[in-house]
């Protein structure tokens, strides 16, 4: 047997060896297909972006200020998604009105309540798979309390029999953008990711199950969509992401968040581990979402992905392999708490990813827990070396935690989160102490849909 240490080194320069290795499927490739359907989508793209952007830094500040806007968020977030996947100009800019007109008024807590005529919640969003989302949300924190929705889910009866859900997530895996103008990713990440968690997740299946509506997931159900999943998974690569047509060719693509959100869901019990850690590192230098970069920089969302996946796989590594993956955490870890953390516990704002402040707060938890840095005792699942500061540091992060709107889920998340991990941080126990007790959701749950 080879020492751990020479495996790793082994193991290490195969996969400097494998810089120049390509994804199936990049963004280059999507970019260059629409100009494929319009040559002028490049141009017509670019004066959009600019406008969103000013409106999503208008919309952070007023975060950033105390007002939640509740429906401008998930306007804004349906506007991102038309304007990077789609190409019908006018509703574009339609939406980008919306989002301008809609921030005018900042009483907007209407936008989470469940809408009595289909009863689905995302009132502000248009697009059915966009309302799945905020769904799923509430579906979680309805589970953890045990109370029942106050209306019948109907608007989910389209995938009432796994038959019509596995329909749909083959007629959205393939998406054909030089010939139809659009990218499927995202209806198919969001219904994939939706049915992954209330098929996955016991006590969102039991509440789906009472509600009197004909979605109903039994064991043929669950069974059925298993074996979809199963088929799905690119034995090459071990990861799952959308199919592109392109020079008539089908190409596998290697989504990060496809692949996080079923491995995730499944608690890791799927197969191809030795592909999905070769894969996963692979796409270390690659554009999101078929590599880790957004932009050609790290997102905290992004680093929490990757290091979900190779916590998930830690028991399917071996101990060469188990060296490779803590030395990307590692890195993950120093850039989070270098680049994305101030000295007083705030995490920088990144509007044209995260959309929120909360979110912004959620992911930079997620990662930080995850990886075993803010937590009560001991060492990280990936080393034998504890972090003497990082109590402090965490207890900083959760004083501007309990400052968030607790009616925003997302930052009631990130509280659980963090509070579950550090549940003695004075910001905590002051908090409890003024209000009604801590917050309740569901901290797996929250905003971590593929939507981006």
């Amino acid at each position: 047997m080879f020492p751990p240490l020479f495996m790793a080194a082994m193991l290490a320069a195969s996969a400097a060896a494998a810089t120049d290795w390509q994804p199936p499927a990049t963004r280059t490739m999507v970019e260059r297909e629409f100009l494929r359907f319009d040559p002028e989508h490049r141009s017509l793209k670019k004066d959009r972006i600019e406008r969103l952007k000013l409106l999503q830094q208008q919309l952070i500040d007023l975060h950033l200020a105390g007002s939640s806007m509740h429906c401008s968020t998930q306007i804004e977030n349906e506007t991102r998604w038309r304007l990077h996947s789609t190409t019908e100009w006018s509703r574009i800019d339609r939406y980008l009105w919306l989002l301008q007109t809609s921030m005018l008024d900042s009483e907007q807590d209407f936008a989470l309540e469940q809408t009595p005529e289909d009863g689905s919640w995302g009132l502000c969003y248009d697009q059915w798979f966009k309302k799945l989302d905020p769904t799923i949300d509430a579906l979680n924190r309805y589970a953890t309390l045990e109370f029942m929705p106050t209306y019948p889910m109907r608007f989910l009866n389209r995938i009432a029999s796994a038959d019509a859900l596995i329909a749909q997530l083959a007629e959205l895996r393939l998406s054909d953008i030089a010939a139809e103008g659009i990218d499927n990713r995202q209806p198919l990440g969001g219904l994939m990711s939706f049915a992954a968690e209330i098929a996955f997740k016991p006590g969102v299946r039991e509440l789906v199950n009472r509600d009197p509506a004909p979605l109903h997931i039994d064991e043929g159900y669950l069974a059925e969509f298993t074996r979809f999943l199963d088929d799905w998974q690119d034995p090459e690569t071990g990861y799952w992401g959308p199919w592109y047509l392109i020079d008539g060719k089908l190409l596998k693509a290697t989504d990060l968040s496809f692949t996080y959100h079923i491995v995730a869901y499944r608690d890791g019990d799927v197969r191809h581990w030795d592909k999905i850690l070769t894969t996963t590192l692979a796409l270390k230098e690659h554009e999101y979402p078929f590599g880790w970069r957004f932009r050609g920089r790290n997102t905290n969302h992004n680093a929490y992905d990757v290091v979900r996946i190779l916590k998930l796989g830690w028991d399917h590594f071996d101990e060469a392999q188990r060296v490779l993956a803590a030395r990307e955490i590692e890195a993950l870890l120093h850039w989070t708490l270098d680049e994305t953390l101030s000295e007083d516990g705030r995490f920088l704002p990144d509007p044209e990813f995260d959309g929120k402040v909360s979110a912004t707060y959620y992911y930079g938890v997620s990662m930080l827990t995850k990886a075993g840095y803010c937590k009560a005792s001991g060492p990280p699942f990936w080393s034998v070396s504890p972090f003497p500061e990082a109590r402090e540091r965490c207890c900083k992060i959760a004083e501007r935690v309990v400052e968030l709107d607790r009616g925003d889920r997302t930052a009631m998340a990130a509280r659980q989160r963090l509070e579950g991990a550090l549940p003695d941080c004075p910001a905590f126990s002051d908090a409890l102490a003024a209000l009604s007790g801590p917050a309740k959701a569901d901290p797996e749950s929250a905003d971590d849909s593929p939507a981006n």
